[in-house]
């Protein structure tokens, strides 16, 4: 309910009470593990070396390589190899794991990636840089890009995740998408 001010009467000040409008909840936080809430459309992983300084260009190259495949419009594309890049080189730089997991997923609406590593339980969130360091923005960076983000510690390591908001498309677009497209990861 609202109240709603009315003329002053003798007695003191009126009030009205109006019932408000239902408004449904919504989860601007979601967990990682709930993304998405329904079987992916497409999806790809790979196994990545954690201690090699190429790993974020391999992730790059994958990760373009599958959205390209996929027909995700290239802003998009572009937003989600700079994402992948600055997870990969944050694990790289500080998690002692052999093997880093890179994961893509394509569902209705959002592309999600994901780096999942054997590093120590640490708590992970961006911090403003001087403009003399020449590291300390790749969350910063994430958090512009991303339509959110999150990170997930366990017993078994961090993942920090990602996700991009796909712009809709056109029942034209879709019906143009090439059949091994939709078919194939």
């Amino acid at each position: 309910m609202t109240a709603e001010s009315l003329p002053s009467t003798d007695d003191g000040p009126a009030v009205r009470w109006r019932e408000l409008a239902a408004v449904p909840p919504q989860d601007t936080q979601p967990r990682a593990h709930a993304q998405p809430r329904h079987l992916p459309q497409q999806s790809m992983t790979w196994q990545l070396s954690g201690r090699s300084l190429r790993c974020p260009a391999q992730a790059r190259t994958a990760v373009r390589a599958a959205c390209e495949r996929w027909q995700v419009v290239s802003p998009v594309v572009d937003d989600a190899a700079v994402i992948v890049s600055e997870l990969t080189s944050n694990a790289v730089q500080h998690a002692p794991a052999a093997e880093l997991t890179l994961s893509l997923r394509l569902s209705t609406g959002h592309v999600w990636v994901s780096v999942s590593d054997h590093g120590p339980r640490t708590r992970i969130q961006p911090h403003e840089a001087a403009d003399t360091d020449e590291r300390g923005r790749g969350l910063a960076i994430v958090e512009a890009l991303a339509t959110r983000y999150g990170v997930d510690s366990s017993a078994a390591g961090t993942t920090v995740w990602a996700c991009l908001e796909l712009p809709a498309r056109t029942p034209q677009q879709i019906e143009e998408t090439p059949d091994d497209a939709r078919a194939h990861p």
